[in-house]
């Protein structure tokens, strides 16, 4: 499942380490597993990798399948948690570019 890869800019893609941080430090899921199909400890290995990466000053990265469905199912949850009006402000992005 893990054969491709995908290319992203952590200048740009900066949201995906603010929605990662959300689901492990933000706010409690309930059945996170269940929900988010991956255990925490992955999440959070996810996460630590990304930020140090950032801070090492790498720009791009790579991630596989398996961490694109994982920040799939991140998403999801932080857009039922996160209401519109914070969103923004939390994440980086909004919900409905103008």
């Amino acid at each position: 499942m893990n054969k491709n890869k995908y290319k992203i800019n952590l200048e740009k893609d900066r949201p995906i380490i603010n929605v990662l941080g959300e689901i492990c430090c933000g706010f409690q899921i309930e059945k996170f597993e269940e929900k988010i199909e991956a255990r925490k400890e992955i999440v959070e290995a996810l996460l630590g990798r990304l930020i140090r990466e950032e801070k090492s000053g790498i720009i791009e990265t790579y991630l596989n399948d398996s961490e694109i469905k994982l920040i799939k199912m991140a998403l999801k949850e932080v857009e039922k948690e996160i209401e519109e009006w914070e969103f923004q402000t939390r994440i980086g992005v909004s919900l409905y570019p103008s």
